[in-house]
């Protein structure tokens, strides 16, 4: 529920995700495109963000959610190396899992 908060989904302990999301997320699988707001993340700020959520256990048990970031239109991230990027654009690869937190 913190992660959820963290990313502006809960209100007053009320969970803002739909029916069909709630779903999906418990599921293990990802929800349908979400537009998260003004996240702040370790002393990083970010606007907006389009993306997909789902669950996931790591490695010590711990159920974490997971962001799965949609681009509409190609651009390299500051996070991948212009390989990776090319590659996406390409098409040679259909996505990448990094962690930048």
């Amino acid at each position: 529920m913190d992660a959820l908060q963290k990313a502006g989904l809960v209100n007053n302990g009320v969970l803002l995700l739909d029916q069909d999301d709630l779903r999906a997320l418990l599921a293990g699988r990802r929800t349908d495109m979400q537009r998260l707001e003004k996240l702040e993340f370790e002393g990083m700020v970010i606007d907006y963000l389009d993306t997909k959520l789902s669950l996931e256990r790591n490695e010590a048990g711990i159920i974490e959610l997971k962001f799965h970031p949609i681009n509409k239109e190609p651009k390299a991230s500051k996070y991948l190396t212009d390989t990776e990027a090319e590659m996406l654009a390409r098409g040679d690869a259909i996505n990448l899992q990094k962690s930048v937190f």
